[in-house]
């Protein structure tokens, strides 16, 4: 008997119990199968009915059905049906995942069926990885759980609108790329197995890459990079730094953009997190598919923006930028040897009176930017102290706990803006002191 695959678009049910089953071939012509006398004949009247429940249900669902038919002068009379299911059931795998920025999320329906089985409704998305790959993956919308992988499409569809990190585990085992999982706003560092980069630097400009919709809207930020800060201070290592100008990928649109327009327009210093890779390696080749392929082959380096911290001027709203600090005379003592406490048990004679963890007189100096306002420089060492801005001395006070008690911290205050020297003299510093000393707006 011959048999056919397609799709059920219409039933009808006429009198004397005659159901007409209106069918869409695979190659796309029509036919009309027919069950005879749902009334009559009780014995076959269960299977009559049961065929009758496969037709409904998938139309319903529009899922194929494959019938086996005998002709006769009503029409060609269902002998045998069997319902497939559209849904993807495959259980082999090959997982692998990917972490990158959204660039496009597509959405199709496809109702076809062919040889190698039902074509499934899917989402094609599109991904830029931290690696600076293309990487395409299918998004299936038809698993037995529907609801996940509409909750997987709106986490996608965010993470391209807003421009955060996505991380895409998927099946390759057809290759399919399947999606399984989706997770979006990480970071490098807890998914993609690979170290991200953090620099300090401004931004020298800002533009968009490409204006078609191969790609989105992404845009490329010419970063040059500065010294890092280090401790509360905002300190300056004094060693030799060669600056290096960047290019930045990061998606228009994300917050991250509008830090990185806040920075060019106000030239505040900012530091960006991302995944970083030399842009003379054959890796860009990967994206030539992508219109700023050629653009960022004459680049240093491109980075992949997973993150960016925008700073207040000199770094700090609240602290100065401390250029240089000088504190020789407080680790290595009058004659500029470093301490040594106790006497050499080789020479009974002492060399020094620091050998001896004597008194001396010492000083702490240093050299620093401070945003305009009023600072409080509070100090807690063991020993009298004068303290000098610009060699104008400051009066000092006791400071007081919160039980108002006075303690023996001492605290100093002066209206400051632009670049200052500040001078701190101990009256009697023995080796093993502590110096402690915070600078802070206090408005």
């Amino acid at each position: 008997m011959p048999t056919v695959r397609g799709f059920v678009q219409q039933i009808e049910i006429g009198r004397a119990g005659l159901v007409r089953a209106f069918l869409i071939h695979a190659d796309g012509s029509q036919g009309t199968y027919v069950i005879h006398d749902l009334d009559g004949d009780p014995e076959r009247f269960n299977e009559r009915l049961a065929k009758l429940g496969i037709l409904r249900d998938a139309m319903n669902r529009a899922e194929p059905v494959e019938v086996e038919y005998i002709g006769d002068d009503a029409g060609e009379v269902i002998d045998r049906i069997r319902r497939i299911s559209r849904d993807d059931l495959s259980t082999e795998v090959d997982l692998n995942q990917a972490v990158g920025l959204i660039v496009d999320v597509t959405v199709t329906t496809e109702t076809g069926i062919d040889a190698n089985g039902e074509r499934l409704d899917s989402a094609t998305i599109r991904m830029l990885t931290t690696q600076l790959k293309g990487v395409q993956l299918r998004l299936v919308l038809q698993p037995p759980e529907r609801g996940v992988a509409l909750a997987q499409l709106d986490l996608l569809e965010e993470a391209r609108r807003s421009g955060v990190l996505a991380r895409v585990v998927y099946d390759q085992s057809d290759g399919h790329n399947d999606i399984v999982g989706v997770a979006v706003d990480v970071g490098t560092d807890r998914y993609s197995g690979e170290d991200g980069q953090a620099v300090d630097g401004f931004v020298e400009s800002l533009g968009l890459l490409s204006a078609g919709v191969d790609l989105g809207p992404f845009a490329r930020v010419r970063f040059t990079t500065a010294p890092p800060f280090t401790g509360n201070g905002n300190t300056i290592s004094m060693v030799t730094f060669d600056p290096q100008t960047l290019d930045l990928i990061v998606a228009k649109g994300s917050v991250n953009y509008e830090l990185f327009e806040a920075g060019l327009r106000d030239n505040l210093r900012m530091r960006v997190e991302g995944s970083a890779s030399r842009a003379d390696r054959k890796d860009l080749k990967d994206l030539k598919e992508y219109s700023f392929a050629g653009a960022l082959k004459t680049a240093e380096q491109v980075m992949l923006v997973t993150g960016c911290t925008l700073l207040a001027p000199f770094a700090s709203a609240s602290r100065p930028v401390w250029v240089k600090i000088s504190r020789r005379s407080l680790d290595h003592g009058p004659d500029g040897w470093a301490c040594t406490p106790g006497v050499p048990s080789s020479d009974l004679a002492p060399r020094t009176l620091r050998d001896l963890n004597l008194p001396y007189p010492a000083e702490w100096v240093g050299w620093a930017c401070f945003n305009d306002g009023i600072y409080r420089f509070q100090l807690d060492v063991p020993t009298d102290f004068s303290i000098t801005v610009d060699h104008e001395e400051l009066c000092l006070f006791n400071a007081t706990n919160e039980d108002g008690e006075e303690s023996e911290q001492r605290v100093a205050h002066a209206c400051l803006g632009g670049h200052h020297e500040v001078r701190v003299a101990l009256d009697a510093w023995k080796c093993d002191y502590e110096f402690i000393m915070d600078v802070f707006q206090i408005r």
